[in-house]
C-alpha cells in the first residue's frame, strides 16, 4: 500500500473521532499526515496494523490532542458547534413552513382562476 494513502487512511480514522473538527484541528490533521507519512517512510510500513503498533491507536492520538486543549476553551467549541446546529434547523423549519405557506396560497389562488374562468359558448341562430 502507498505510503499517502495508508498516511490518509490514518488520518481520516483520527478524524472521525474528533468531537470538533474547527482550523485549529485542520492544521492539526496536516501535521499530522506529514508526521505519519515520514513515519511510516522511515520505519518502512506498509500496513494500517503496523503504523497504529508503531505511530499510535487514533484514540490515543485524539485523546492526547483533546486532553492538550484547555477545558473552558473544549467546552466554547461544543457549544458553538450545537449553536450553530440548532440555527441550522430553525432556518431549515422556517423554509419548510414559508414553501408550505407558499403552495397552499399558490394553490388557493390557482383554484380561484379555475371557477372564476368564464366559458363562452357560440349560439348560432338559424
Amino acid at each position: 500500500m502507498a505510503v499517502k494513502s495508508l498516511s490518509e487512511q490514518y488520518t481520516k480514522k483520527v478524524k472521525a473521532l474528533f468531537p470538533y473538527v474547527g482550523n485549529a484541528e485542520r492544521n492539526y490533521l496536516n501535521n499530522l499526515r506529514l508526521t505519519v507519512d515520514d513515519f511510516c517512510v522511515a520505519e518502512n510500513i506498509s500496513d494500517l496494523k503496523d503504523l497504529e503498533s508503531g505511530f499510535g491507536k487514533p484514540e490515543d492520538i485524539v485523546h492526547e490532542y483533546v486532553s492538550s486543549i484547555e477545558t473552558d476553551e473544549l467546552i466554547r467549541r461544543l457549544n458553538s458547534r450545537k449553536i450553530i446546529r440548532r440555527i441550522i434547523v430553525i432556518v431549515l423549519i422556517i423554509a419548510i413552513v414559508a414553501a408550505t405557506f407558499f403552495t397552499i396560497h399558490t394553490y388557493k389562488e390557482y383554484l380561484l382562476i379555475k371557477n372564476s374562468t368564464v366559458y363562452f359558448e357560440d349560439v348560432t341562430i338559424e
